[in-house]
């Protein structure tokens, strides 16, 4: 089996890098740590979707992914990889998810039946989100007093949080398939791993690394561990989505591997979450 270790391996080089200080990685947490705080007070984070565009499948509802993102002091929209790294090691991403959530909810509330039958909205989760028992509980008290289905809704798992503990991911997992939420393994390849994990897992999607598929055209080596996750994901009866399809050239190699779903630019640009489904 390929795995996605041999690229790395194939293009690591030595190079001298010069890193910053522990000082000044610390300084710029704490600025980002307040400004995250901030937003979250003065509600500057805003949501945005990107649909995920069915290829070889006829899902009745169509997949949207959920992004998040800040609003700075000049209006400018700062994307989500700018600032919840910090926020994942600062111990914010609680209370952004829950904000997250809160919103979606709200959105399910106020669109049209219609909205809510032909869309399922992918959240991501953060680990410590993942395995936080008052944030399920929460969740399930909003979905009751809403009156809406758990079907509307998928979680978006990353490859790393389930792999730090793959016993408790895969029981975690199975619960929220109990409830009749639908999940996606995030990053697939990313942790440079095989992939039989993957069959401890109940999950419905797998979601494949976009370092994979940006290049899938001109790197055969991405091309084969592209080819490999998708017919892991067919053995196991699982849909595939490619991530990061950001020209003709990969979405023409994506096609014709024939993955399930496609994820990129080159098909569809984010919008803001309220302008796209409430006008």
């Amino acid at each position: 089996m390929i795995s996605a270790a041999l690229k790395i391996g194939r293009r690591s080089q030595c190079q001298v890098q010069s890193f910053p200080t522990q000082n000044a990685c610390q300084w710029r947490d704490r600025r980002w740590v307040e400004r995250i705080a901030r937003a979250l007070a003065e509600r500057r984070f805003c949501l945005y979707t990107q649909e995920v565009v069915s290829l070889t499948t006829l899902d009745p509802k169509r997949y949207c992914e959920i992004l998040v993102r800040l609003t700075d002091d000049e209006g400018q929209v700062i994307p989500a990889s700018a600032f919840l790294p910090v926020a994942e090691r600062r111990g914010l991403m609680g209370e952004i998810d829950r904000w997250v959530m809160a919103a979606v909810f709200d959105l399910l509330s106020e669109s049209s039946q219609k909205i809510r039958d032909t869309y399922r909205f992918a959240i991501n989760l953060s680990g410590a989100t993942f395995y936080d028992r008052n944030y399920w509980q929460w969740v399930e008290e909003e979905l009751t007093q809403r009156e809406l289905t758990p079907d509307r809704l998928c979680f978006e798992i990353p490859e790393s949080t389930i792999l730090e503990n793959l016993q408790a991911a895969a029981d975690a997992i199975a619960q929220l398939q109990i409830r009749g939420y639908y999940v996606t393994v995030d990053r697939v390849g990313s942790q440079c791993r095989t992939l039989d994990y993957l069959t401890y897992l109940c999950i419905d999607y797998l979601k494949i690394a976009d370092s994979f598929v940006n290049n899938i055209a001109d790197d055969p080596t991405d091309l084969a561990i592209v080819e490999m996750i998708h017919c892991v994901g067919q053995l196991l009866g699982l849909q595939t989505i490619a991530k990061g399809v950001e020209s003709e050239a990969a979405f023409r190699a994506i096609k014709a591997l024939e993955v399930d779903y496609a994820q990129g630019c080159y098909l569809t640009r984010p919008h803001l979450l309220q302008t796209q489904f409430l006008g």
